[in-house]
């Protein structure tokens, strides 16, 4: 997926050399959370609240998978060490992709396991054109999910 990702309205490919491969989750249907009907014992079937007022959402994932370029060992690891700061930081998030209007309030909940793809000893690339590279998925957890989605 090309285009601008926006963390905290900064775009994650300049400032943190984070380039996005795929975002699920973001058009899922919403899981409704408490009771959603009742069920009368003197009665067939059910029923069902469907009035506004009695439709709650339960918080939904946003799954980015994405990698890390880094143009040198030292550029890898500050861009790296800046994007866990602001994850790993406190408080709420707000996360932006390019094909929706809607600006997502997040925050990092299960952290990401980040895999170094770079071999030590690149036979293809060395020197000044050789880059470091990381692949991970983060998990943004939409903690009141907008309803609108798109």
């Amino acid at each position: 997926m090309t285009g601008i990702y926006l963390l905290d309205s900064v775009d994650m490919k300049t400032t943190y050399g984070v380039q996005v491969q795929k975002v699920s989750g973001i058009l899922d249907i919403l899981k409704r959370k408490g009771p959603t009907a009742h069920n009368w014992i003197d009665e067939d079937g059910e029923d069902p609240y469907t009035d506004a007022d009695d439709i709650n959402f339960e918080p939904r994932n946003i799954i980015v998978e994405c990698y890390l370029v880094g143009t040198t060992r030292t550029d890898f690891f500050t861009k790296l060490g800046a994007l866990k700061t602001v994850l790993e930081s406190s408080g709420a998030h707000t996360f932006k992709t390019p094909y929706y209007s809607t600006t997502y309030n997040v925050y990092c909940r299960d952290g990401a396991a980040v895999n170094m793809i770079t071999p030590t000893q690149s036979r293809i690339a060395t020197g000044a054109s050789r880059k470091y590279i990381a692949q991970f998925t983060i998990i943004l957890r939409e903690y009141s999910p907008a309803r609108n989605g798109g």
